[in-house]
């Protein structure tokens, strides 16, 4: 599902293809993954973003070292950094949004996310629940 920031045309940051896995018994939180293109002739920088079910969405990344261990963190903003004309990819095992859910997030949920920008200001964008 898309959607679109500021701008016109070509000219703005655009999110889509936006999915959050479904939340187990039990568990608080999930992962958000999405793609966003900057159409943009400057570079900006995904902060964050609002989304009604999660008290907080944060953007973390996904490390793996030589042994194998996975270690989740804050991640910087040259990580989530769009480059003008370029595009940022949120995908498993690697950058994504955190979602510590208020509530269960379920299959087949749809959840209006907003994403706040360095520069660019807020995208929305709309994220299916699903276990791809």
């Amino acid at each position: 599902l898309a959607s679109c920031g500021g701008g016109s045309g070509a000219e703005r940051l655009r999110a889509h293809d936006a999915w959050i896995r479904p939340t187990a018994p039990g568990v608080e939180s999930a992962a958000v993954y999405l793609t966003v293109e900057n159409g943009t002739t400057t570079a900006d920088v995904l902060l964050g973003g609002d989304a009604a079910p999660c008290m907080v969405l944060s953007v973390r990344v996904t490390t793996t070292d030589a042994s194998g261990v996975s270690e989740m963190s804050d991640a910087g903003e040259h990580v989530s950094e769009v480059a003008p004309g370029g595009a940022l990819r949120l995908q498993p095992e690697g950058l994504h949004l955190m979602c510590s859910a208020a509530v269960p997030l379920v299959e087949g949920q749809e959840v209006p996310i907003t994403l706040h920008f360095q520069h660019g200001g807020d995208v929305h964008v709309v994220a299916l629940v699903t276990d791809r």
